[in-house]
């Protein structure tokens, strides 16, 4: 993985990666990627996301997904799920760093996102981007905005 150790700190920014694509139920996707420029590494410090419920779902699930994929790592195909959040029809999916809000968590309890978040390190680089997936998995199009800000710190790669 990306480690900032070492790096030279260059600064904080704030991301926005904000999304309104329709997303059609049945089980489509949607996937927003933080993705620095070449020779930057970002370490998200605070995480916020919102997703409400499908406007008229009355069964299935939608969900929230941080990953790498695992392809840019090793020679493996599939994702490397770093949190899941999954709210079933009526459930509006929330995160605000340490806080999760749906019916499905991993981590799962409020302890054990605590612990989660304080033990671990959401870190991006060019080659190896982190993905935010949303998933809709509802009988109704999901065609709300889904929240996702961030503040990263901004280091220089050193190789």
């Amino acid at each position: 993985m990306t480690r900032t150790e070492g790096n030279s700190f260059l600064g904080l920014k704030v991301i926005n990666l904000s999304d309104n694509t329709q997303v059609n139920s049945g089980g489509n996707t949607n996937v927003q990627t933080l993705q620095p420029p070449e020779g930057l590494i970002y370490k998200v410090i605070h995480l916020q996301y919102s997703a409400s419920d499908p406007a008229g779902s009355t069964t299935g699930t939608h969900s929230f997904y941080v990953l790498y994929d695992a392809t840019d790592i090793t020679d493996l195909d599939g994702d490397i799920f770093l949190i899941r959040l999954s709210g079933n029809t009526g459930t509006n999916i929330l995160i605000n760093y340490d806080e999760l809000t749906g019916d499905y968590e991993t981590p799962g309890s409020d302890q054990e996102s605590k612990t989660f978040f304080a033990g671990r390190t959401l870190n991006a680089s060019n080659s190896i981007p982190l993905d935010f997936k949303y998933y809709n998995n509802t009988d109704a199009n999901q065609t709300a905005t889904r929240q996702l800000n961030m503040i990263v710190e901004v280091y220089k790669e050193v190789l």
